[in-house]
């Protein structure tokens, strides 16, 4: 989908259901995000270990998670609920019908001047 390298491809089913169970969402946190999102998949890992790329000092790798939207209008909470709750470095492919954009979302360290709500969206 991004043109990244073959061995890179992993194309994992990331249920929501394991989700809600796996960080005991409460009911209104999981109607919020089943009404945006549909579902999920991690479908690329970029790092040492699938490609030949030298580890960052920051970032030593990331996942590519793509989330299939139930609507174009979503509720941007959600996107970054998810970024809270999965612990890896994410770039996110928010994909409606036929229609795709990126996501990132970053947390400052403590040198870094704070974004709205102490993050990043970009």
């Amino acid at each position: 989908m991004l043109g990244l390298p073959k061995n890179t491809e992993l194309n994992k089913q990331l249920p929501k259901k394991a989700i809600y169970a796996k960080f005991q969402m409460n009911t209104s946190a999981k109607d919020k995000i089943d009404s945006d999102i549909a579902r999920m998949s991690i479908v690329n890992e970029v790092s040492p270990s699938r490609i030949n790329i030298a580890a960052g000092e920051a970032v030593k790798g990331f996942y590519v998670l793509c989330v299939y939207l139930k609507k174009k209008e979503f509720d941007e909470k959600n996107i970054i609920t998810i970024s809270k709750i999965i612990p890896q470095k994410l770039i996110m492919i928010l994909v409606y019908e036929n229609e795709s954009r990126l996501a990132s979302i970053s947390y400052p360290t403590d040198d870094d001047a704070m974004g709205e709500n102490g993050k990043y969206i970009h």
